[in-house]
């Protein structure tokens, strides 16, 4: 038997500054929802600057630039997590040092050369989504694929020893910088147009990335206590090593994006046989924009949830602890449940009074009804929220025991369903099609998934208080959101809707404690609801 060197040994000490992977959860959860606050934020004065046909171009480079980001780099941090992870676990230190220094020059690397094929094939990409004015757009935005390269490596790194603080601290920063720089571009541009406009604020993305690859090194630089680097050169076995993990992390990743790039392409030309191309732009600029942007807030919650679940569970299945990875399955399930639900009711039973609050005045009516068609497009999508949740943790899940590819194909198998119903459905009902095919394409890719999680790794959870406590505290909270929003709305509909809001969450979290949504034991595990502990009453002690 190999024993353990001194630095190895040593290296364990990092162990006691890991967080659990609740804690982990809730650390990336807050400051992605921080993120992705201010990055909803961002949207409504920049829909106010640019108007719906801006925001059109402006989500035009999207698909493709998150096409080229999963190509370049999707798959590496959660390899290098799930690696990292198990390295650490047997102890293996330096192995995951030179692991993590390998990953970051391979995907620098690879990021230029990503970079570089945007910038030479910007406008024909532009022309073959249906508007050629997206082109300056591609330009602004090829730098930050290089950026976010290294910025996936090093957050890999970092969420690999469940440290998720640089994470959620950069996501932060970044949403902060793109708010400064792509508002203060858009308008600095505007009088030059509004396809001048949208590429500012493309570039402000660009710069945001920058400064979030800054302040990820500067937190890599100045870590206290360091994975030990084996010198040994063992740069394409690392790779290798690496990269038959993040295949299918990719492969998985690019599916939707490729289909969203599809659906850009389907979307413009098919609409423009029966409008002109500034209102099909501008349709398509409500389905990704104020819409998709509201529907993404709350899945950050679950991706946080997905993301810390990955190391933990890894760690466990390498060290055969079965029973450990069916428990860690099971909360990480019954908590995206818990988050996902009552946002899911939120958007369908108020999707007009908050595309009012947050868009009313960037939409118009006039050719077509921006604020009514934004509503009823954020009404159909609502259960996504739920679906796109479970799919980010049984997909993770799936990673971590080993089941690397069939979250890959579960997904394309939705994104397949996804694009025939566009086809036979664009011609017939318009915009309303992206909608509906949305729905299809993650409630076949979920219902599949979940399937499989069943079969494979069967978690550890109370039927009753996984689904049935959410729903029934859904409902109650539904029930009393939507009085008091009737109530007050004859005086203010922006007062009702707070309130009904704020009131809803209050409730909600009452009646899921109260109905035993999670348990004693588990709150004491999570921050904040551990100082909650005993607040039902207490069983006596078992003999």
């Amino acid at each position: 038997m190999r024993t353990l060197s001194a630095s190895a040994a040593a290296a364990a000490k990092p162990r006691a500054r890991r967080q659990s992977f609740v804690k982990g959860a809730l650390v990336l959860a807050v400051g992605g929802f921080i993120g992705k606050l201010i990055g909803a934020i961002y949207r409504i004065p920049l829909t106010n600057i640019i108007g719906a046909e801006g925001m059109g171009l402006y989500q035009m480079i999207f698909p493709m630039y998150s096409l080229l980001l999963t190509i370049s780099s999707g798959g590496i941090p959660t390899a290098l997590s799930r690696l990292v992870a198990e390295k650490c676990a047997l102890k293996r230190h330096e192995d995951a040092g030179r692991l993590a220094r390998n990953a970051t020059l391979s995907l620098t690397v690879f990021g230029l050369v990503c970079s570089g094929l945007v910038a030479i094939f910007a406008r024909m990409i532009a022309v073959a989504q249906g508007n050629a004015e997206a082109t300056l757009s591609y330009y602004a935005i090829a730098p930050a694929i290089a950026f976010v390269a290294v910025i996936s490596a090093v957050r890999g790194y970092f969420q690999g020893r469940e440290n998720m603080v640089p994470s959620a601290l950069s996501q932060i920063l970044e949403q902060v910088a793109k708010l400064g720089f792509g508002l203060g571009l858009a308008v600095l541009l505007l009088p030059r147009g509004i396809a001048y406009a949208a590429a500012g604020a493309t570039l402000g993305v660009s710069l945001s990335e920058a400064v979030a690859m800054i302040v990820l090194l500067a937190q890599r630089a100045g870590e206290r206590e360091k994975l030990p680097v084996r010198k040994e050169r063992r740069f394409l076995r690392d790779c290798k090593e690496l990269y038959r993990l993040a295949i299918p992390v990719t492969l998985g990743g690019i599916v939707m994006p490729l289909t969203q790039l599809i659906d850009s392409a389907l979307v413009i030309n098919i609409l423009k046989k029966t409008m002109d191309v500034s209102t099909a732009t501008a349709l398509y600029g409500l389905s990704g924009g104020p819409v998709g942007s509201l529907i993404n807030m709350p899945v950050v919650i679950s991706l946080a949830i997905a993301t810390a679940i990955l190391p933990s569970v890894s760690a466990s299945h390498a060290i055969g602890d079965e029973e450990g990875t069916r428990k860690k399955a099971g909360l990480a399930v019954r908590l995206c449940v818990l988050v996902a639900l009552p946002c899911t009711a939120m958007f369908a039973l108020f999707a007009r009074p908050i595309i009012m609050l947050l868009y009313g005045g960037g939409l118009t009516v006039g050719v077509i009804d921006e604020p009514r068609i934004a509503s009823e497009l954020l009404a159909l999508t609502a259960i996504s929220v739920l679906l796109i949740a479970v799919i980010q943790v049984a997909t993770n899940i799936l990673h971590a025991i080993g089941r690397n590819y069939t979250p890959v194909i579960n997904l394309a198998i939705g994104a397949g369903v996804k694009i025939v119903l566009n086809l036979v459905l664009l011609p017939r009902i318009g915009i309303y099609a992206v909608a509906a095919s949305s729905v299809a394409c993650y409630l076949t890719a979920c219902v599949l998934d979940v399937v499989m999680l069943a079969v494979r790794c069967r978690p550890r959870f109370p039927f009753l208080r996984a689904f049935v406590v959410p729903v029934v505290s859904t409902a109650i909270t539904a029930g009393i959101g939507y009085g008091l929003y009737r109530l007050i709305s004859p005086w203010s509909g922006a007062a009702g809707l707070i309130l009904a809001v704020t009131v809803g969450a209050a409730v909600y979290l009452l009646a899921a404690m109260c109905l035993g949504a999670v348990t004693e034991e588990e709150r004491k595990h999570i921050p904040v609801l551990g100082r909650f502990t005993g607040f039902r009453s207490k069983r006596p002690p078992r003999a």
